[in-house]
């Protein structure tokens, strides 16, 4: 009698460990697969900014700035691409250069030119116009208050001393 009944208990025990693991392996065997794989395959980004480098004596050997990155959604422009590139295009002229001569001109018409043909590309949706936009110029744009321009940031790092300590700092 104790044998069938050990041999029963041992039965029983057999069948649920097997059903058990039809359940796991067959039944949510794609899902948890999918998952353990995300485990190993995906990516997550981390927007983690880099500090100010300082010497022993307290001045700057490398520092981060915030530039933007001008962008355009075009299906959300509220002014033709030329309208916009007339007016944009100035900031992006370094007027120091030229002192509004016959060079500004042909200058300020090529960005024009530059700007207008992001705007008109076939499919565009998104289009970056210019990167490395100061604060400045970023105020003085949203200031034209234009739908559909907008602003994302971007880290830029400036090194005062040059390369005096490039090696160091990984230049």
């Amino acid at each position: 009698m104790r044998l069938k009944v050990t041999v029963l208990l041992f039965g029983f025990l057999f069948l649920a460990v097997t059903a058990r693991l039809f359940y796991w392996q067959v039944v949510m065997g794609k899902g948890l697969s999918e998952e353990a794989s995300l485990q190993y395959g995906g990516s997550k980004k981390i927007n983690a900014s880099r500090g100010n480098i300082y010497a022993n004596d307290g001045t700057w050997m490398a520092v981060m700035r915030t530039n933007w990155l001008l962008f355009a959604e075009v299906k959300k422009l509220d002014k033709d691409s030329k309208e916009i590139a007339n007016l944009i295009a100035p900031f992006f002229i370094n007027t120091v250069d030229f002192e509004k001569t016959e060079d500004y001109k042909i200058a300020l018409e090529s960005e024009s030119d530059r700007i207008r043909t992001l705007l008109d590309r076939n499919g565009a949706i998104w289009v970056p116009i210019r990167h490395r936009i100061t604060s400045e110029v970023k105020e003085k744009i949203m200031a034209l208050k234009i739908k559909g321009l907008g602003f994302d940031p971007e880290e830029n790092r400036f090194y005062p001393e040059g390369s005096s300590s490039a090696q160091l700092l990984g230049f």
